[in-house]
C-alpha cells in the first residue's frame, strides 16, 4: 500500500507500508548533485553532495561520466583531466540489496586564458610554475 500526503503544495511526503518482515531494495529520494561556484575550472573545489536513500550510503565514487570507471574518492583533477565530464555517484546497501545513483554530469573547464595545442591538444604545464601553457581544444 503506497499513500502520498501534501502539505500546502510545498512539501511532498510519501509513506510505504510493506508487510512486517519484508526487506526492500534501497531507493534513492534524492540522487547527488556536484556543487561548485558557477562554471568548473581547474583549481576550483568541487564538492560532492550525497543523496538521501531509504538505506545508509555506504560508498562514493567520483566517475568519468557515462562509464564506470571511477577514477578518485576525492575531487583533486588535474590539467590532464580538462575537458572531461565527471558524474558523483552513492551507492545505498541493505540486506535486501544494492542500488547506485549518480549526479548530473560536469565538466572542468580550462582557464579561459590557455592557448590551444597546435600539435596534439595535449596540456602542457611551465615547468616553471606550473600553469597551462596549452589545453586540448
Amino acid at each position: 500500500m503506497t499513500t502520498r500526503l501534501t502539505l500546502r503544495d510545498r512539501w511532498t511526503f510519501e509513506l510505504v507500508v510493506l508487510p512486517q518482515g519484508e526487506a526492500t531494495a534501497p531507493r534513492f529520494l534524492t540522487i547527488p548533485t556536484i556543487r561548485h561556484g558557477g562554471s568548473p575550472q581547474l583549481g576550483e573545489v568541487l564538492t560532492g553532495v550525497n543523496g538521501t536513500a531509504t538505506a545508509p550510503i555506504g560508498a562514493v565514487a567520483w566517475l568519468l561520466a557515462g562509464t564506470s570507471t571511477a577514477v578518485a574518492t576525492t575531487a583533486t583533477f588535474s590539467a590532464g583531466e580538462l575537458a572531461k565530464s565527471y558524474e558523483f555517484e552513492n551507492t545505498a546497501t541493505n540486506s535486501a540489496g544494492t542500488t547506485s545513483a549518480r549526479s548530473a554530469p560536469v565538466t572542468i573547464a580550462p582557464p579561459p586564458d590557455t592557448l590551444l595545442s597546435p600539435i596534439d591538444g595535449r596540456a602542457l604545464l611551465s615547468p616553471v610554475d606550473g600553469r597551462i601553457l596549452l589545453r586540448r581544444a
